[in-house]
């Protein structure tokens, strides 16, 4: 009996030690659907980035009752950034290229759970600068490769994340004529 109670003090402490290794430094959400989180690990950072899945529905044809054409399972990527402003449709076309070679779309019915929505980096802590400032967190870090991305080999993976307040002029839903400050 002794050993028993040994045993489960000994993986209820494993488990709370492992509970504890990685403390998020901050997240970000889309929509209520965590998308990324930054976390500090005992090693270093880790980033756990998760896309969302989307589906392309065949054409249906209503006279056969059939599907015309192929569906397919595709990843939710970011295209574009922030200062979209201060960048060419060449950067853009360019990264929606990368994108589509990291994260295809799957061809419908598929025979295994699409689970390339979600993959985690490792960074050892001299390849990160974090700083934070009341409350604000700025993170720039570089995953040295190769590193490989649904068997696509990439050289080394640059993250840069930051969580910012923004004050806006904006048109009243209720008044258009009306300009509020969001």
């Amino acid at each position: 009996m002794r050993s028993i109670l040994l045993t489960i003090f000994a993986l209820s402490f494993t488990f709370q030690t492992q509970a504890h290794a990685a403390e998020n430094v901050f997240s970000c959400s889309e929509g209520g659907n965590l998308t990324h989180s930054f976390r500090k690990t005992d090693e270093g950072y880790q980033l756990l980035v998760n896309f969302r899945i989307y589906e392309i529905r065949p054409e249906w044809d209503s006279e056969t009752n059939q599907p015309i054409g192929q569906g397919a399972v595709g990843i939710d990527v970011p295209v574009e950034n922030d200062n979209i402003r201060m960048t060419g449709m060449n950067w853009l076309k360019e990264k929606v290229e990368f994108f589509s070679e990291l994260f295809p779309p799957t061809p419908l019915p598929t025979q295994s759970p699409i689970d390339n929505g979600i993959f985690v980096l490792s960074f050892e802590e001299d390849d990160c600068f974090v700083e934070e400032k009341e409350g604000f967190h700025f993170v720039n870090c570089r995953a040295r490769g190769p590193l490989s991305i649904n068997g696509v080999e990439l050289e080394s993976v640059d993250f840069s994340m930051q969580n910012q307040m923004r004050r806006t002029l904006l048109s009243s839903p209720l008044d258009p004529n009306e300009l509020e400050i969001g």
